[in-house]
Parts: structure tokens; C-alpha cells; sequence
């Protein structure tokens, strides 16, 4: 709790711009309550704040025992880094919910817990994951969402059953302007910004409609640069999502690296692969080391997932666009990479040529 309280007045201290609501219903009283102020320059007297263990309910563990059917393999929906994530129903909200269990002997996982239960007490966006509450019990260390009905996009992209269907490419393109604009509030709206730092599809969940909230929030740093030093071995699992200067140099990261990952996102959206394979492939280990060649071959047709048919010249000019984008992203040199509000107006216009295409395909069928 001391550490909890501690890691509270350091954010409160650096985040003092009050975030846009973005239409979220329901978040106002408990956020305004929390450090942000409407002037910038003034911090929020002791008294007008709310620590994190009071901004959300505390569960407690037979709740969410019960709410997963003691934690069954059904209930069970993916597995992290530091935990196994579950679906289940808190009676006492009456509310469906999202359970991160975390691994309870793993000092990184104590500390992604807190991390993220202080971040999420602070952030506000449509496409932020939303934290109802938590549990702190006999060493076990769990995080309560709202429940996202269409689990994570990795699932969507590398793990569905024969029973789904693959995502169409309207819906993907849709998924890539939500992220966008998630990592637009983080870089552009926070003051100071955030670097998410482990941006990849494992943490991107999906409501009933398709659209994303980011989560995995805690190996998050305040930017514009930051120390990144506190990486360690147990991240080489995600290593598909690293920027070359964090490869070549590992000390420090700017806004820059999560555009890099959000790169290979997209990249994932587009060929639906996986970001790293088997050591077996040799050197060309990586999705963009894959893709790179065909990208400069501009062949957009073996880029494409293979689950999804490229219909006319309009579609095929909007995969162009998408991968153009993609690999604008993924530039080796980061102050050659797009900032993410040039990567959300691209992907708006990219969004804008669709419509009009579908349009001009209707017309014509």
C-alpha cells in the first residue's frame, strides 16, 4: 500500500492537465476528483484527492473466485506475462468483467499491478480500458475491467475458431484508427505524455462492437524520454514489438517506440501474422523482416492476409495505403517516423477513401 501511495503523488505531481472526456459516460466525478485540474499550472490541494484504492470498489477473493467458477479452465481467456486473464460475472455490480489474475510469485508482476491500477485511476478515453476494481488478498494481486465481449484482437487475428469469421478489412482498418487514437490521448492529451511502451495485440481488447481499448499499462513511463532501462529478460516474449534503438542501444525509449509497435500492429491487421516466428526462419525472424521485401516488390496481393480477397483496384489501392503507413511507422531512424497525429489524419483519410469507394462500388454492382 506505502508503494501504491508513493507511485499516486508521482503521478499526481506530473499529471496536472485535465484529459478530454471523449463521451465516456459515467467517468467525470470519480476523474475529476483525481489530480487533473482544468489550469494546468495548479495542483489540486491534498484534500480534493482521491487515492487509487478509493477511486475503484475492492473485491474481495471469494467474489472473484466465485465470478470465474473458482478460476476454471472456461473461464479462462488468454495468458500474460505476468498472469492468466478470465471472464466472469461480479454479482455484487451485476456486471459481466474482465479478471487479470497476477502471477503471485512474481515481483514484476507486483509491480505491473500497481503500475496499472494507478495508471487507469488517471487515464480517460474511449479507447482506454476501463478498471472497475481489484483485489488485494493473501498475496493475490487481481484487476477487474469491463467486460470486453470479443476478447483481445490477438485472439480476432492469430487464434480464432472455425467457427468465427476473419475479421474484414473495414472492420481491421476501423480497429487501427481506435488504437490511434488511444496513443493520440497518451502522447498528445496527458501532460506530461505517456509511453504505453508494450503496445501489441495481447493488449488491445475489443467491446461488442469492435472497438478497442488499450490496456497493459504496466510497463508505462512518462515521456517525451524515458528511462527503459527496467526491461528485462522477461520481456524477449514480445520482442517482435521492439524498436531498433531499443535493440541497438536498450536505455532509453521516446514516443517514437510506440509508434514503431503500433506499426507492426498494423502489419498484423493487414497479413494477419504473427509479429516473430520460430528461430527456425533464420534471420528473417520478424514480420517486418518478412514483409519488407514485398513491400518494396509492391506486392500488395501476398501481403494480404490470405483470408481476405482483394475485390477491385479500389481495394487493393486502400491495402496500398495501409501498408504504406504501416512501414512509414516502422522507419529504422524514430525522428523519421510519423507522429500519431499524422498517423490518425492518415488513417482518417484512409477510412474517407473507403467509404467512397464502397460507394462507388455499390453504384456500379
Amino acid at each position: 500500500m506505502v508503494l501504491c501511495s508513493g507511485l499516486w503523488m508521482t503521478l499526481k505531481r506530473k499529471v496536472m492537465q485535465k484529459p478530454k472526456r471523449n463521451g465516456i459516460p459515467n467517468q467525470r466525478s470519480r476523474r475529476e476528483k483525481a489530480s487533473f485540474s482544468a489550469n494546468p499550472a495548479r495542483v489540486l490541494p491534498e484534500s480534493e484527492i482521491l487515492h487509487p484504492w478509493e477511486l475503484f470498489k475492492e473485491f474481495t477473493y471469494q467474489e472473484i473466485a466465485t465470478a470465474t467458477n473458482d478460476f476454471s479452465p472456461e473461464s479462462l481467456i488468454g495468458q500474460g506475462r505476468f498472469g492468466a486473464v478470465y471472464k466472469g460475472r461480479l454479482e455484487r455490480i451485476g456486471q459481466n468483467v474482465t479478471i487479470k489474475k497476477f502471477d503471485p510469485h512474481g515481483q514484476e508482476g507486483n509491480r505491473e499491478f500497481l503500475l496499472e491500477r494507478v495508471m487507469l485511476a488517471i487515464l480517460c478515453h474511449e479507447n482506454i480500458a476501463q478498471l472497475f476494481g481489484y483485489c488485494v488478498e493473501g498475496g493475490r494481486i487481481i484487476l477487474v475491467y469491463a467486460h470486453m465481449h470479443l476478447r483481445s484482437l490477438e485472439d480476432h487475428i492469430h487464434y480464432f475458431t472455425s467457427e468465427e469469421k476473419a475479421l474484414d478489412w473495414s472492420i481491421r482498418m476501423q480497429i487501427a484508427v481506435g488504437v490511434a487514437k488511444g496513443l493520440k490521448y497518451l502522447h498528445c492529451v496527458t501532460n506530461p505524455p505517456v509511453i504505453h511502451s508494450d503496445l501489441k495485440t495481447a493488449h488491445i481488447l475489443l467491446d461488442h462492437d469492435f472497438k478497442p481499448k488499450i490496456s497493459g499499462f504496466g510497463l508505462a513511463k512518462f515521456g517525451p524520454v524515458a528511462d527503459m532501462r527496467f526491461h528485462d529478460s522477461t520481456s524477449l516474449v514480445t520482442n517482435g514489438y521492439w524498436a531498433p534503438e531499443y535493440v541497438n542501444n536498450g536505455d532509453e525509449l521516446t514516443l517514437k517506440y510506440d509508434i514503431y509497435s503500433f506499426g507492426v500492429v498494423m502489419l498484423e491487421l493487414i497479413t494477419g501474422c504473427k509479429p516473430i516466428e520460430d528461430s527456425s526462419l533464420g534471420p528473417q525472424r520478424t514480420l517486418v523482416e518478412r514483409t519488407l521485401p514485398l513491400f518494396k516488390d509492391d506486392n500488395m496481393r501476398k501481403i494480404l492476409d490470405p483470408k481476405l480477397i482483394i475485390e477491385n483496384r479500389g481495394m487493393e489501392e486502400t491495402v496500398r495505403k495501409a501498408v504504406v503507413l504501416a512501414f512509414k511507422c516502422l522507419r529504422e531512424e524514430p525522428n523519421a517516423r510519423p507522429t500519431i497525429s499524422q498517423v490518425v489524419d492518415a488513417l482518417d483519410d484512409l477510412v474517407k477513401f473507403m467509404a467512397i469507394e464502397k460507394r462507388k462500388s455499390s453504384q456500379n454492382g
